[in-house]
């Protein structure tokens, strides 16, 4: 299976049905392979053949989705780099990739000839073959096969330099059909990519939409007026919806209601429970909640919220398309209601990580990926997220989920944020540390005792800072950066409450 011949095969059967749109232009199904042609015959003027790597060094453009088009036709890796990381760590990203050629925009174009001695292609230079125009013939999509990679998408999983996850032809397949099986996406469904095309947020889903047959819209940037747009114009299947952008797009949308949407969101832990209802209220869909990563996709959790009267159920509902274990730090399985790290295996995994120039499958045993997410299996084998295998802490002794005490500050109805981190204690070694954001005016320290009052004493925050919601700093997927936030914002010490101003 393979994403070359899907997407020739959808060119065939619905040509002049809309493949990708802009602010600019929409380019039919046979529009768009015939411009991934001639930037795959521009490829091979490069030098870059079925099996080369190239990397790709620019803000979301017309010209980065036909390079990740043309290339996965062509049976070449495309690796999106993350723009956003200083000039050192792109250039040892790049570097590490060993690419055959570099695609970038203004000053990432200088540095990438930093990072590389091979062509780099400045996509401001105005070359109309990277908008596909020119003559074609530089696409054999039936030599594709399907362990051949598509893309390696940078990514730093919770600690780290970042990691670069190498994904096959059959995986990014398989992961569309996910999409279509799990979240009811059908082919003519669009879907509003607004996030960097470096994050599989938005990469996976333009390659799964032209696998089903949908429209990819493509926007330079996250904006709410324009999502509000699409969504009372297209029927969208999914809408990529992340804390912290929820009620942007909800003020943008008003009145109007969505012309047609089968379900919105993601990360439905991270969002309050009375804004999880009125987003389910106002686009007419559920909120998903979703438990995936960049190595597996959205397996192995992929649905929606369930509700047990106004709390919602977070538990994560397994997905047929992957198979699961939880185990000890020695690799056996535990009892169903103990924690332990979550292994996956299943044909939506990625291949391994990219690192010196070649793949390794060194996080892989006997070919289940060790996920380092500490997880519980439940009734009815439901799972539930416990917490990054980094991101425990000991609190004299005793083991410290911040991700529990997070879910449970949450579940009052004054936080819309929260975010625990460890912080240091001269008694206990290290105590929970808490930062909010509050939906009204509250007293903070009414607000944390009614939250974690069912919590174990070492669980409660010892220490809690009141931000407005813009203080937290975020990820293009909306998670706080917690690193970034604690320099910021440094813990006032044991038993303290502080405001930001």
């Amino acid at each position: 299976m393979t994403f070359a011949h899907a997407f020739w095969q959808r060119s065939r059967e619905r040509p002049d049905q809309p493949a990708l749109a802009t602010s600019e232009i929409e380019l039919s199904y046979r529009e768009l392979y015939h411009r991934a042609e001639v930037v795959g015959r521009a490829f091979r003027e490069l030098g870059v053949e079925r099996g080369d790597r190239v990397a790709v060094l620019a803000p979301n453009r017309l010209e980065v989705a036909l390079l990740m088009v043309a290339a996965g036709t062509a049976g070449v890796a495309v690796a999106p780099v993350n723009w956003r990381l200083s000039a050192e760590a792109a250039t040892a990203v790049v570097a590490d990739l060993a690419p055959k050629a570099v695609f970038a925009t203004g000053a990432f174009a200088e540095v990438a000839r930093a990072a590389t001695d091979v062509p780099v292609v400045d996509l401001d230079d105005g070359d109309p073959r990277w908008l596909g125009l020119g003559p074609t013939g530089g696409i054999a999509p039936h030599a594709v096969r399907g362990a051949d990679l598509i893309a390696i998408m940078s990514t730093s999983g919770s600690t780290g330099r970042p990691k670069g996850v190498a994904i096959s032809q059959h995986a990014m397949v398989s992961r569309a059909l996910v999409l279509h099986a799990e979240l009811g996406v059908q082919p003519s469904d669009a879907f509003i990519g607004w996030a960097p095309l470096f994050h599989i947020s938005s990469s996976d889903y333009l390659y799964a939409t032209l696998v089903l047959g949908g429209t990819f819209v493509l926007l330079e940037r996250f904006d709410a007026q324009v999502i509000a747009n699409e969504l009372v114009d297209r029927e969208v299947g999914w809408l990529f919806l992340i804390p912290g952008v929820i009620d942007e797009v909800l003020g943008a949308l008003g009145d109007r209601r969505p012309r047609s949407l089968r379900c919105a969101g993601a990360m439905a832990d991270l969002v309050p429970a009375e804004q999880l209802r009125e987003a389910e209220r106002r686009l007419g869909a559920p909120y998903l909640n979703t438990f995936g990563s960049t190595e597996a996709g959205l397996v192995p959790g992929a649905s929606a919220v369930t509700w047990a009267g106004d709390r919602p159920l977070l538990d994560k509902r397994p997905t047929p398309f992957c198979q699961h274990r939880v185990v000890d730090a020695d690799g056996r399985d535990v009892d169903p209601g103990s924690a332990g790290e979550l292994w996956l295996r299943g044909p939506t995994l990625f291949s391994g990580y990219w690192s010196a120039g070649g793949l390794s499958r060194a996080e892989f045993t006997d070919s289940w990926f060790r996920t380092g997410d500490l997880v519980r299996s439940g009734d009815g084998g439901t799972l539930a997220f416990v917490e990054r295998r980094g991101r425990m802490f000991k609190c004299g002794g005793e083991n410290v989920y911040p991700a529990t005490i997070e879910r449970a500050l949450l579940g009052h109805a004054a936080v819309v944020e929260a975010t625990v981190v460890p912080a240091s204690h001269p008694r206990f070694g290290q105590v929970p540390a808490a930062y909010l954001a509050l939906a009204y005016p509250a007293d903070a320290r009414e607000v944390v005792e009614a939250a974690t009052a069912t919590l174990a004493r070492f669980e409660r925050p010892q220490a809690v800072h009141v931000l407005t919601a813009e203080e937290f700093p975020r990820g293009v997927t909306g998670k706080v950066e917690r690193d970034l936030l604690g320099s910021a914002h440094p813990v006032c010490g044991p038993g303290c409450f502080a405001a930001s101003r």
